[in-house]
């Protein structure tokens, strides 16, 4: 955008703040805040080159910084106060802003880099290129994290804005580096190393800022309910908590993408981890030089701002399919969270969107997205067929669950991820096949004559209906061959 055309589009915005419609004043006042995003500009740079003169010169620019504050209240008063000391000395709101342009300044030249001459090259390339340059990640990894980082100038577009979940065994693989790049890069980002429910619900209701938070395994989420809440109910479109506020009950939208990272193989509790697309970073190995980040260092800081703006400026014109074609591995919350990624590798050609579902197959076999109830039928299967038998007792199952070191039942956080970790039981076995109407039986272990000893336990047979429904990725014969009758258990 030229100069011209930049100033009379600020002089149009502000002057539709001293509009009597309060509808145009508050769509005046979020086009001017991503304006000055757009051009990675505050508030207070714009104040720095208006030009405030007579005697209320000062006044007018104390209040006019005002108008500037994220507060509703404060900006209304100042406001009407700038209104109101406008009408007394006979002067309207349009002679005023004019007044505040009236010198020229080669200010304004310096608040824009023209990112439409770089129009044919793809911006997803060189958010790639800047994410290559500074952290280790997977082919895959690279794809994922460039969408997400460009699907947050266009998530109000979609029903879902999938949480970035960043995982590390230890600490040194970049995570924190990574979300600092994310920060130079996504729109509006609201970074924090320790965050409140409060605090997230009121700035996503008010800014719908990009959330980015470290250190999220000290977060506490397994016992923080109000905080849980907030981040998994942001999720999708429309979530929202009420809370009570100002002596009335008060709605707060929380529809506002997120990014965390924490330590751990499941440093999160399992609902959010479902809503995430998950990187999981390892410990720089060294086979490839990175370069050290410094968004201080004016050629990384033009770097990231001329990417920033070329995001910024294809937002605004985008055409996104809200429903692209996706690949058939993909089901449930896992197609939900890449449907939006990948309507943005579709808007950048044949390359990306092949590149984009090859990446999503891939998250989708690394991170099977099922409720814990269903990776246990699968697991029990896998029981039953490298066993060979139609009957296992509880103890059994357990105990073979128990000894899986990749597995989730060893440190068993309970069926909403928020407990201590512990072994998984036989009482939470059976409680987790209830809604199956799967119970537990008394089950014959040896074929004495007594018919003891016996077991609390289940049969094959009391699965098949279940696995035929919920397992239908990999079905096994319902009556295989090689089935005998369990001896000992």
């Amino acid at each position: 955008m030229t100069d011209t055309p930049f100033r009379d589009t600020l002089k149009t915005l502000l002057t539709a703040l001293g509009s009597n419609d309060p509808a145009q004043r508050q769509k005046a006042r979020l086009t001017i805040r991503d304006t000055l995003a757009a051009n990675r500009k505050s508030w207070n740079d714009l104040m720095a080159i208006l030009h405030f003169r007579g005697k209320h010169g000062e006044k007018l620019k104390k209040l006019f910084a005002m108008l500037g504050q994220d507060n509703d209240g404060e900006f209304d008063n100042a406001r009407q106060k700038v209104s109101d000391l406008l009408a007394r000395e006979k002067r309207t709101w349009k002679a005023f802003v004019e007044s505040l342009f009236s010198a020229s300044s080669n200010s304004w030249s310096e608040w824009h880099d023209d990112a439409q001459s770089y129009g044919d090259i793809n911006l997803l390339d060189v958010v790639h290129h800047l994410l290559q340059r500074y952290i280790k990640l997977t082919a895959h990894q690279f794809v994922a994290v460039s969408l997400w980082i460009v699907h947050t100038f266009v998530y109000q577009r979609f029903t879902v804005t999938p949480r970035l979940t960043l995982t590390s065994p230890v600490r040194g693989c970049g995570k924190t580096t990574l979300l600092d790049l994310i920060e130079a890069l996504c729109v509006r980002p609201l970074k924090s190393d320790s965050i409140t429910a409060a605090s997230i619900y009121h700035a996503a209701d008010r800014e719908h800022p990009t959330l980015l938070i470290d250190e999220g395994d000290n977060l506490g989420l397994a016992f923080n309910g109000p905080l849980r809440a907030v981040l998994n109910s942001g999720h999708r479109k429309g979530g929202k908590v009420t809370r009570y506020h100002n002596g009335q009950a008060r709605s707060f939208s929380t529809f506002s993408p997120a990014a965390v990272a924490a330590i751990g193989t499941l440093p999160l509790p399992l609902p959010f981890m479902h809503r995430s697309v998950i990187i999981h970073m390892e410990q720089h190995d060294g086979r490839r030089e990175l370069k050290r980040l410094d968004k201080d260092d004016p050629d990384t800081k033009a770097d990231l701002n001329i990417a920033y703006r070329m995001i910024f400026r294809w937002a605004r014109d985008a055409e996104l399919n809200s429903d692209p074609p996706m690949p058939a591995q993909l089901r449930d919350r896992q197609a939900d969270n890449w449907r939006p990624l990948i309507a943005i590798a579709d808007a950048f050609g044949a390359d990306w969107a092949t590149r984009a579902r090859e990446a999503a197959v891939v998250f989708a076999g690394e991170h099977q997205d099922e409720d814990a109830a269903v990776v246990l039928l699968r697991d029990i299967r896998d029981i039953f067929e490298g066993r060979g038998v139609d009957r296992l007792a509880s103890k059994t199952i357990v105990d073979h669950l128990n000894s899986a070191d990749d597995g989730m039942w060893p440190e068993w956080r309970g069926i909403h991820g928020n407990q201590q970790p512990r072994k998984l039981s036989q009482g939470e076995l059976a409680k987790l096949l209830e809604p199956f109407q799967i119970r537990p039986r008394t089950i014959r272990t040896s074929s004495d004559a007594c018919g003891k000893p016996t077991a609390k336990g289940y049969y094959r047979i009391q699965f098949e209906a279940a696995w035929r429904s919920y397992c239908t990725n990999d079905v096994t014969p319902s009556q295989p061959r090689n089935i005998r009758h369990l001896r000992s258990v």
